[in-house]
């Protein structure tokens, strides 16, 4: 019988690799670098990949005139284009953009996914991209009315 031989693992390097770690910027930072003011809010949406044959379903979790960002249990791949609807309009309004990030949500299963809005500069899709906004405000102030359960509480009305 052939004596079977097992090569010997390779000796483990005793360094340790240097770990680089860069201060993470505060979240104003951020807020200075864009061109348009966020708008929190939590608005169900559909998403259309245009590499999908399906619609998605995300959260809608801020929004400006120059994109927004969506919370969704799938992952959309940086550069993809995207059509977004509020899920309320039933497909009557509906904006195009590219997805630019694709991260880990903070907190929750899923992703965050922010979007660019393509045209936001043409008349046109600019007008639609302001109707989509007005829509979620609007959407947003019936949801968090201005006499909220807090605003009740801390007044001694609850």
């Amino acid at each position: 019988m052939d004596e079977v031989r097992i090569p010997a693992e390779p000796a483990l390097s005793r360094t340790q690799p240097e770990i680089r770690s860069e201060p993470v910027p505060p979240l104003e930072d951020y807020a200075a670098q864009r061109r348009h003011p966020r708008i929190r809010c939590f608005l169900v949406v559909q998403l259309r990949p245009a590499d999908h044959q399906s619609l998605l379903l995300g959260k809608l979790s801020d929004v400006s005139l120059g994109g927004c960002g969506v919370e969704s249990p799938a992952s959309i791949p940086t550069g993809s284009k995207v059509a977004i609807s509020p899920l309320a309009a039933a497909g009557a309004l509906w904006v195009e953009g590219v997805v630019v990030n694709t991260r880990l949500a903070e907190g929750a299963a899923g992703f965050h996914i922010g979007v660019r809005f393509l045209g936001a500069d043409a008349s046109s899709s600019a007008g639609n991209i302001q109707q989509f906004v007005r829509f979620v405000e609007d959407a947003t102030r019936k949801t968090t009315p201005a006499d909220s359960y807090l605003k009740r509480i801390a007044r001694g009305k609850a």
